[in-house]
């Protein structure tokens, strides 16, 4: 018989896919060498494996920050770019005479669709396809994936979930963080910095991020369109920092006593007038309880965190400082420390700070 290749990337068949014949010498007692039973000339005892096409993916995407390429490499635009592979009808060998062309676009589970701009197509090469320098996506999430598809054959294959953020910056252990972590959207700054710990990580924050929580605060209603401000400490433990959360919004004719914070995070926390942070529901993607209210000032003599530090004008606008912890007992995307939404200007609403507590 005439055996296919095993990287030829065949569809499903029905039928026979191939032949074979074997030549046996009889004894009279059942026995005999091993040079008795030979194959049949062109015989190779191989036969075709009937199944479909299939992509699968190779180097998976990781995090990135919003906008920037996104390669397999988390934080890392440039490097080696995400891949998917066809798979022969076998499943489990890669195709590799196959050319077929390959498209990724984003998907989620409980996430707005959105559309994903950069590399998101590539034509298979010996059966790889590779998105270099990389697709990318214009909104800060945790739940997103991207998903492959061909015009030649049916069926799709999905990555792994992976994070897009605003910014990050590197937080050494033994060190501060190299520097703050900061974001600018529709007029409102946010920065997040810690000091100094035993764990490295890394320090992201978002403005307005698609997995934000919904929540507000009973005695600050929230505006609608409001933007919610987040940070998270990826990669590490950080109950051991202290750092603080700033957010500058464009000046208003409102008293500086009218910025309440009205914070969100996934442990207890004490509140203005001292009572409890309520609980609303449950921080997206885990079964957690997410706990919401709003920040009282900050003691004079050993602050307890989370709590309003200052609040001050400048040129800049009304900034807002919260002292916080980097605890995190839970360490669930995408709620991160805290979420901080501010009051619009002359009723507004203005985008909040990083990752997940409105001020």
């Amino acid at each position: 018989m005439t055996s296919p290749s095993p990287s030829t990337c065949r569809p499903a068949r029905r039928g026979p896919q191939a032949s074979f014949s074997i030549t046996a010498k009889p004894t009279s007692d059942f026995s005999g060498d091993g040079d008795e039973f030979t194959l049949a000339a062109g015989s190779d005892l191989l036969v075709d494996t009937i199944g479909a096409c299939s992509l699968a993916w190779v180097d998976q995407p990781g995090d990135a920050e919003r906008s920037a390429r996104i390669t397999s490499v988390d934080f890392a635009p440039g490097s080696a770019p995400v891949a998917v592979e066809v798979r022969d009808g076998s499943g489990g060998s890669r195709a590799t005479s196959s050319t077929v062309p390959v498209r990724l676009r984003a998907t989620s589970t409980s996430l707005p669709l959105v559309a994903l701009g950069g590399t998101t197509t590539a034509t298979a090469v010996a059966g790889l396809a590779s998105f270099g320098p990389g697709p990318s996506l214009g909104v800060s999430s945790p739940g997103y994936r991207l998903v492959a598809t061909t015009t030649a054959f049916a069926g799709s294959a999905a990555s792994a979930f992976f994070v897009v953020v605003d910014d990050v910056v590197d937080c050494p252990a033994g060190q501060a963080c190299a520097a703050p972590a900061s974001s600018t959207r529709n007029g409102q700054t946010v920065t997040a910095d810690f000091g100094s710990g035993s764990s490295s990580f890394d320090l992201v924050v978002s403005i307005g991020g698609a997995g934000a929580p919904n929540f507000q605060c009973a005695s600050y209603p929230r505006p609608s369109g409001t933007l919610v401000s987040q940070f998270e400490l990826l990669g590490g433990d950080g109950s051991d920092r202290t750092g603080v959360m700033t957010v500058v919004v464009p000046l208003s004719n409102q008293p500086l006593y009218l910025y309440p914070v009205c914070w969100a995070a996934p442990y207890p926390f004490t509140t203005k007038g001292g009572a409890p942070a309520s609980v609303q529901g449950t921080k997206p993607g885990t079964t957690d309880p997410l706990y919401v209210g709003v920040l009282p000032n900050c003691a004079t003599v050993a602050p307890v965190p989370p709590c309003v530090q200052s609040r001050t004008f400048s040129s800049a606008g009304a900034s807002i400082r919260v002292f916080t912890t980097g605890a995190d007992p839970w360490r669930y995307w995408p709620t991160g420390r805290g979420t901080v939404t501010l009051p619009g200007r002359l009723g507004r609403p203005t985008a909040p700070s990083r990752w997940s507590s409105p001020i």
